[in-house]
């Protein structure tokens, strides 16, 4: 069972966030933080984006307990939606969490835990709370069955609720522009380098060899190239796939099909017609194509012109294309 992740980043910090590349792609990740809250290492925004597990950086109003309620009431949300599909655990190592967790865990019958910092394996052998009695079902589960069970046969039934991931969701959607300009700005750059990044990104992106002259003109932006090149390439990569097939579905849609005469010439070639009999066929079959009654007109004009024998034995070979 793939795992959702709540992290209280204003307690534990980028300390907190360690065994990131312990996560797969299945996994959902929430990082909860105010303005108080140090900045999140680039480290770790590259390993969230090497995981491909899908996240989103939520930034609360800064206060008294502001960022706890905001966060257990996402969970909330969260469990409502999503039901027993995941194991969810809250990582802080504030123990206030601990009552909700229990209440969770005995009303709705789900797995959930706190802990100080990622434990992946631990995570995923939660055992479920008891679900014995069917009125220790969430009530949240029983109006709304649909949303929960309906996506039994999807890998990420997240999927159908797109607010829950909405950074992720909604890189599908935008530009690469859009995307890359979100993504450095929540990892702390200035607006001026997103600029020359996605400039950089636009003229690279049309050399042969997309990535390396990429990474190379990102040393005149910025003596953090490296880090930033890291940070954008899943998207870079994304866009050099999206561009490739895009042309490989325009180098399908350039190749000529072959015309109704060239198909009646090729049956009756194969046949080992005359080019005059194939040539004369095709003609016909060409002149009626577009009428309403196109087969019998077609069958009587050869077995006018060829006789029935051989105006009928034209007529079954070039049928199929009528």
């Amino acid at each position: 069972m793939a795992n959702c992740f709540f992290i209280d980043f204003e307690n534990v910090h980028n300390a907190g966030l360690s065994n990131l590349n312990r996560l797969s792609k299945d996994d959902l990740f929430f990082i909860f933080y105010t303005a108080n809250a140090e900045s999140i290492t680039l480290d770790n925004i590259s390993l969230l984006n090497k995981s491909c597990c899908r996240y989103d950086l939520i930034k609360v109003p800064a206060g008294s307990q502001s960022l706890d309620m905001h966060l257990i009431s996402y969970v909330g949300y969260a469990v409502g939606i999503l039901g027993n599909k995941y194991n969810y655990v809250v990582i802080s190592k504030d123990k206030d969490y601990d009552n909700i967790i229990s209440f969770w865990k005995e009303k709705c019958g789900i797995s959930i835990k706190r802990q100080a910092g990622i434990n992946v394996s631990s995570a995923k052998t939660i055992t479920t709370g008891s679900n014995t009695n069917s009125d220790n079902q969430p009530p949240i589960v029983k109006k709304s069955p649909a949303k929960i069970s309906s996506q039994n046969d999807a890998p990420n039934s997240i999927v159908s609720h797109p607010e829950l991931v909405q950074t992720v969701d909604k890189k599908s959607e935008l530009s690469i522009e859009q995307n890359i300009e979100e993504l450095l700005l929540n990892s702390g750059y200035p607006q001026s380098l997103v600029q020359g990044v996605n400039k950089v990104i636009s003229d690279g992106i049309k050399e042969e060899r997309a990535l390396y002259s990429i990474h190379c003109n990102l040393k005149n932006l910025t003596e953090d190239f490296h880090a930033v090149y890291e940070l954008i390439k899943p998207l870079v990569k994304k866009q050099l796939k999206t561009i490739a097939s895009e042309k490989c579905t325009e180098a399908k849609k350039d190749v000529q099909q072959p015309t109704l005469n060239e198909k009646v010439q090729k049956v009756l070639k194969d046949k080992n017609y005359s080019g005059e009999i194939f040539n004369s066929v095709a003609s016909i079959v060409c002149a009626n194509q577009k009428n309403k009654n196109v087969k019998l007109l077609v069958y009587r004009a050869l077995v006018g012109k060829y006789g029935q024998d051989k105006g009928l034995e034209l007529y079954r070979h070039v049928k199929p294309l009528l």
